[in-house]
């Protein structure tokens, strides 16, 4: 194998047409110079033999070698039709028509956008410009806005985009994940629309379930777009209700108390303890707490931050049986619990009419084995691509590496 040959290899060109003229090194790039020829083709207007017609310099990126960036110089031929006089311009697989960007330097371009890298980071990374980043990558990206095919199963949910905007997003709930819909807004005309101006009525009519959280936006609208589905209340945001109002309770608790007081201490640093579900707290092993500065059980510290306030234990109670409930996944149970329950002035009264109000729904939680979390996943994601990326001026570049990311 020639030398040629070898820079070709190291350079990822196939091309066999492409000839190495001269590889120099200048400030601190790599210069290729190289040319590209063949036999002259019909013309493309007409379908006359052409002939060569002199050439034509070009200049293009290439990935970075070893740190540095790479240019290739071409020299590339020109053709010319005698019959129509038109000329054209010798071209290669390798080379993105009418841009300067290579075909192998845009898919680096692209992967690298898809670990939710920052424009600045590929182009220190492949040694072009941010700016031809951004043109490579956003030029070259179609958004597709619905998936060709509606899921029977669906998951509904919001994030914030631009600004304070806040998004609508919906995915598959089965195996795969993928993404169904991204719209910039979350308002009810805009996703009936959605979803009346993709789908037919009777691929809607076939969707089976709907995955949401306690937001009753959403359920004013899934009967009217999928008339057959169930709603079905995610699982994980029914605990976050009722751990919420735990902790209101709590700190409710501890008004009145002397600051340097043990059960103060216990309800204000001890209180992920509190969140425990009660057959798992440990009530042998003791442990050093550095909150309440002391060697104690798990359990005695419940029991301890319980005796001090009737209406925190009436709602430590609720928050352990809806708990049981849901890992046991005891229907007859939690209906019970929220069914049962007595108001007793806390902030767990409004989150128990939350669920009791949502009966229907919350109980489809155990009946079906869908959830929110494939979107929630995604969700994280696209949290640590703004965090990386310092957030989006341009909502649309978001949904595009949004796209990107869950290709």
């Amino acid at each position: 194998m020639s030398q040629n040959d070898f820079i070709l290899k190291l350079l990822n060109i196939t091309d066999t047409n492409i000839k190495i003229i001269d590889c120099i090194e200048q400030n601190h790039r790599f210069e290729v110079r190289a040319q590209l020829t063949y036999a002259p083709c019909n013309c493309p207007n007409c379908g006359f033999n052409m002939i060569k017609y002199g050439f034509k310099f070009t200049k293009h990126f290439l990935l970075s070698l070893n740190g540095k960036a790479v240019r290739l110089n071409l020299k590339r031929q020109r053709f010319f039709c005698n019959n129509c006089h038109t000329t054209t311009l010798s071209h290669s697989p390798q080379l993105l028509i009418g841009k300067n960007v290579t075909v192998a330097l845009n898919n680096s371009i692209i992967q690298l956008a898809k670990d939710s890298l920052t424009i600045k980071e590929i182009s220190k990374i492949v040694g072009v410009s941010a700016t031809t980043v951004s043109r490579s990558l956003y030029d070259n990206i179609i958004f597709r806005q619905s998936a060709r095919v509606l899921p029977v199963n669906l998951c509904f949910d919001e994030f914030r985009s631009t600004g304070s905007d806040m998004s609508f997003i919906c995915c598959d709930a089965d195996n795969d994940h993928k993404l169904v819909g991204l719209l910039p807004n979350r308002l009810n005309k805009s996703i009936i629309d959605f979803f009346l101006n993709h789908y037919s009525k009777q691929e809607r009519q076939l969707v089976r379930t709907v995955t949401l959280d306690l937001n009753a936006q959403y359920q004013t609208i899934v009967h009217r777009l999928f008339p057959n589905a169930e709603i079905i209340v995610d699982r994980f945001h029914i605990i976050q209700l009722v751990s919420r109002a735990l902790d209101k309770s709590r700190l409710l608790a501890t008004s009145g108390l002397n600051h340097f007081s043990r059960e103060y201490k216990v309800l204000k640093s001890e209180w992920k303890i509190f969140h425990i579900q009660e057959s798992s707290l440990n009530a042998v092993d003791s442990k050093y707490y550095r909150g309440l500065n002391e060697y104690t059980t798990q359990q005695n510290i419940v029991d301890l931050g319980l005796n001090q306030n009737d209406n925190f234990k009436d709602s430590y109670e609720t928050y352990q049986s809806v708990l049981e409930a849901i890992r046991n996944n005891d229907i007859d149970a939690l209906g019970e619990a929220i069914t049962h329950y007595k108001r007793n002035g806390s902030p767990m009264d409004i989150a128990m009419s939350t669920l009791k109000k949502n009966l229907k729904y919350v109980l489809n939680s155990g009946k079906y084995s869908y959830s929110n979390g494939p979107l929630e996943g995604i969700n994280r994601k696209i949290k640590a691509l703004k965090r990386g990326c310092f957030g989006f001026k341009n909502q649309m570049h978001l949904f595009m590496r949004i796209q990107l990311i869950r290709a």
